[in-house]
Formats: C-alpha cells, structure tokens, sequence
C-alpha cells in the first residue's frame, strides 16, 4: 500500500480544505492507497512548488474569483478570461513535467476539451454528489501511471546520484573545470541510456508481460524492438503505411504467384531499407527510399494452418507448431534469410518482411505516410544485414555428400588394410 502525494490548487479555502478532507478520509485506489493533500490559494505558487516538490497528481480549480472581481469579469460564463489562471497553470505544467490533473471548477466548459482521463479529468463542483471527485483521482491511480512516473524519476535521481558521488566526484580532479562539463553531460546521457536500456531494476514490476507471460533474462519482450512513437525524421526501419498503386504481386506471403491484374489503392505495411545517413534533412541525398513489404502474419499459410482449431477445440498439429516456430525465427522452409519477423508491439501487427517485395519510392511521395514506429538497435541494423545477405547470397549446385563419405570410408578400409 503506497502514499500518494497530492496538490489542491484553489482559490476557494474552504474547498481546498474540504478537498483535503474528503481524499484523505478514504482510499484513493482499489488497492486502498492513501494520499496527503497539499493546498495552496494562489495559482501563481503552484507552479514553484511543483519546481520544488514532486506530486503524484495535481487537482486545478479554473478560475480566480478574487481576480476575476477585481478586473470586473464575471465569476461565471463560458469564455476563457484573464483570470483563468488555472488554464494558464495547466499549461505550465504540461510543458514542464507529465502528472495527472484534475480539474475541479464551477467552469467545467472551460476545460471539457482538455478531458482525457486518466491524463486529464474534469469533475464540476457543482456536481451535487462529491465522490466525483475521489472517483476521477482513483481513475488516475488505479491506471498505474503515477507509479510507473513516480518508478521512472526515482531510477533517473539514482543514476544521476551514482553517476555524480562514484564517479566524477571521484575523478574529479582529472577533469579541468568547465573545459570537460560536455564530457561528463555525454557520458551521464549514455549512462542513463544503457541503465534503461538493459532494463532498470526498479521497473521491473512494470515490465513483465501483460500476459503474464515469463520474460527470461537471455530473452526481450517485443516492444524493446521499437521506438514508439517512431524516431523524430526519417530513418532506417522505419514501419509505415503506403498504398502502392503498381500491381500486387503477392496475396499471402510469397511473390511466386505473380503479379495480380488489379491494382493496390489500400495502404499496406512497410519498412524502410535506406541507409540513414542518406535520409538526414538538410543533407539528405536519398531521392528515393527503398522499402521492403511487411505481410501479416494472420495471413500466411503458417498461421492459418497453425490457428486452425476443429470442433472440439484442438491444439495445432506438431508440424504447424513448427511451421510457425521457423517463420517467427526467421528460417522459413526454403527460404533462409528471405523473411523477417517484427512482433506486434502497441498497435502495430505481426508482421513479416518479404525481402523479395522491395520497391523505390520518391522522398517526395513517401514522406507523408503515417509512420507507426522505427525499428531500434541492434535490430534496424539485424533487418539490414539479413537484407545483405539474401541480395548477396550465391547459388552453387548442391555437393554430392555421398561421394565425400564414400571416399572417407574408402580411405578408412585402404588405412585398416595397410596397418594389417
């Protein structure tokens, strides 16, 4: 059972208190977590102390009165005004740091197209029935994102920590002042990456399967393969949607049928092939970029032998099973190196790439496509080197094995002869 901390922005005292009151008097999660409730009347403050201390979830009244009279606004009403400072506190606040907000106002018009809960919530107070408010605030705790935020900061605190005390203060006299501040900045930065990387300790709860399924050590859960949302520019491995309009040349993982009659209008999956350097603005030199097709894997003959069930609800044969085992790793019988696997990770599918459905595409027509995600390290680089290989691979008549284990038991007799 953990505590949460909480701050009540209101201009209002006495609902700041009853606030207080209310969310500290009873469980703010199913789990029955309890929570302590910082107030303050001045939405100018909030903003510092949240510089100052870190809260878990943030509860923001809109408009202040005292203001709003001052400045002859109505206390009501459904414009934005000068002294809808909690608006303007939101705003600071989203740009600075993520924490759950709640507003709780008797303007909740003013805010009913920020609403997204568990992110950001908006309960009246005019609302007769006050367990609106404490039902938003175990929205918001019951998401387990203030943990997973709260997990996050205090793994990132404690690499700094380690980084500053272990080893710049212990080396500190081999560094030459401001000379080596970009040094010791990169090298927190990488360490912070590798720490996260490898897969922090402290979020380990967070990391096991949704499935429940066991992650072992020498193992990685499909979502370590991708960068989600995708990289900020163009890069290699990055998964798209683009509608081809040249004819389709496969209907279900292979390009041995041919090519269709009709023509593709429907944006299919793709990855990017081209190099990154050759997609970096500003000095870009792709004009086209290379993609290779990436079919669903719900419609190869694999799966559709492997998910077939009858009646009575039977698990696939053994040789589906392994049918399905080799397309996933990459060893498709007969075609070694000609297919690649990508999990389905967030709303990306299974898919397989076909490195034989490879087309080039102007930059100009291309960059306007969605992308879903980028493929990350070492596994971008895994996809290009498998694409090598298949392109560079060279046929050669099968070696007759027979005649070479004849020769050896032929030179085995001729041995046991001589030694007799």
């Amino acid at each position: 059972m953990k505590t949460w901390n909480i701050l009540a922005v209101d201009d209002d005292k006495e609902s700041a208190a009853s606030i207080k009151d209310l969310l500290e008097r009873r469980p703010v999660s199913s789990r029955g977590d309890q929570c302590k409730v910082a107030t303050t009347n001045d939405f100018n403050s909030a903003l510092r102390i949240l510089e100052k201390e870190q809260y878990d979830l943030l509860i923001l009244d809109i408009r202040d009165q005292g203001m709003a009279a001052s400045q002859g606004i109505s206390p009501d009403g459904d414009a934005v005004t000068a002294a809808d400072l909690g608006l303007t506190a939101y705003a600071e606040v989203t740009q600075r740091r993520f924490v759950p907000i709640v507003f709780h106002t008797a303007l909740p018009d003013l805010a009913s197209d920020l609403e997204a809960p568990p992110f950001t919530t908006v309960v009246s107070k005019l609302d007769p029935d006050e367990a609106r408010i404490r039902s938003a605030v175990i929205e918001a705790f019951d998401s387990g994102l203030p943990e997973l935020n709260r997990a996050l900061i205090r793994h990132v605190e404690s690499i700094h920590r380690e980084f500053m005390s272990e080893f710049v203060q212990k080396n500190w006299n081999t560094f030459d002042g401001k000379r080596h501040q970009g040094d010791l900045a990169h090298l927190l930065v990488r360490r912070l990456a590798m720490s996260l990387t490898e897969g922090a300790p402290v979020l380990f709860p967070y990391l096991e399967s949704s499935e429940n399924h066991q992650i072992h050590d020498d193992k990685v859960h499909p979502m370590r393969m991708y960068l989600l949302p995708p990289a900020d520019s163009w890069t290699t491995g990055d998964i798209l949607q683009y509608a081809d309009h040249r004819p389709d040349r496969s209907t279900e993982g292979g390009a041995e049928d041919g090519p269709s009659e009709t023509q593709e209008s429907v944006a299919q999956y793709w990855v990017t092939l081209t190099p990154a350097c050759d997609l970096v603005e500003g000095r870009r030199k792709a004009d086209y970029v290379v993609m290779a097709r990436c079919l669903p894997l719900e419609e190869t003959p694999e799966y559709l032998k492997w998910s077939s069930r009858n009646g009575n609800g039977d698990t696939a044969t053994i040789a589906a099973q392994k049918s399905m085992q080799k397309l996933i790793a990459n060893n498709r019988e007969g075609q070694r190196d000609r297919y690649f696997f990508l999990p389905a990770a967030w709303d990306l599918p299974n898919l397989i790439v076909d490195f034989q459905q490879v087309i080039h595409v102007e930059y100009e027509n291309v960059q306007n496509s969605p992308r879903l995600g980028t493929l990350d390290s070492p596994y971008s680089q895994s996809l290009i080197s498998q694409f090598t290989r298949y392109l560079g691979r060279m046929g050669t008549p099968d070696l007759s094995i027979e005649t070479v284990i004849q020769r050896l038991e032929s030179s085995l007799t001729t041995q046991v002869s001589g030694d007799d």
